[in-house]
């Protein structure tokens, strides 16, 4: 298991780290998380400025998932930056809820929901952990990339202005 282990989580790095629209990155983040530990419901949400969390990506065939959460109401936003958390509600059943962070900075998190009723294994969780690491780098670089392209037209922008001016 170990082996198989760490050649999910290589796999999933290189196919996370090839890519860099964020949009890309979560749906592709949030499916190898749920065939990982073979689950159909989950959600990945980025923070957003004001101290919210919006859902990037959802898979839903049993769970209604919030799309939007303020931190600092329920337990996912509340408990965001403490560690991997395993939630148990009669909305969701059990989920497991990992917060995403780089650096020190939280990203937002990724909550997935046991199949049938499971429990997750500590290897499941601990797989979940893996991946979740690994887009947290691949969310990092999209949202440096989205960033650089947005500062890219800002300055586009200014230098047809000036141009505009100057003619």
């Amino acid at each position: 298991e170990s082996l198989l282990h760490r050649s999910v989580i290589a796999e999933t790095e290189r196919e996370l780290t090839s890519l860099l629209d964020l949009g890309a990155v979560v749906e592709l983040a949030l499916d190898r998380m749920l065939e990982a530990v073979d689950a159909t419901d989950g959600v990945l949400m980025l923070r957003s400025p004001g101290d919210e969390l919006r859902a990037a990506a959802v898979r839903s065939q049993a769970v209604a998932w919030s799309t939007r959460i303020r931190l600092g109401e329920p337990v996912v936003g509340r408990d965001i930056d403490s560690g991997e958390l395993v939630v148990e509600s009669e909305e969701v059943g059990q989920a497991v809820v990992i917060p995403l962070a780089h650096d020190g900075t939280s990203l937002g998190c990724v909550a997935v929901t046991a199949a049938n009723s499971h429990p997750f294994s500590d290897e499941d969780r601990q797989l979940l952990v893996d991946i979740a690491a690994s887009a947290v780098t691949a969310i990092r670089n999209a949202q440096k990339h989205e960033a650089a392209l947005l500062q890219l037209d800002r300055t586009r922008s200014e230098l047809t202005e000036l141009m505009d001016l100057a003619g």
